[in-house]
């Protein structure tokens, strides 16, 4: 079900890099990528998705979820 929040033709296992996550995260103001990997290591933010010996990759659908929890922690 799309709730709005992504576009219909969006595959739910798109796979974004490091600079689309921290806007993802950070929306007008990006997030830094050390504050990403604090994040991350906190288990604010999702693992990355190795797919090269260095390449790094988010699922869409993880970031979304994580986006969700944060939302819910802060009402």
């Amino acid at each position: 079900a799309n709730s709005g929040r992504e576009k219909p033709n969006a595959h739910p296992h798109q796979l974004l890099d490091v600079t689309a996550i921290c806007a993802f995260f950070g929306g007008t103001k990006p997030i830094s990528v050390a504050t990403l990997y604090r994040g991350i290591k906190a288990g604010r933010y999702p693992e990355p998705i190795k797919i090269g010996p260095n390449t790094r990759r988010w699922s869409r659908r993880e970031c979304l979820d994580s986006l969700d929890v944060l939302v819910e922690k802060s009402k």
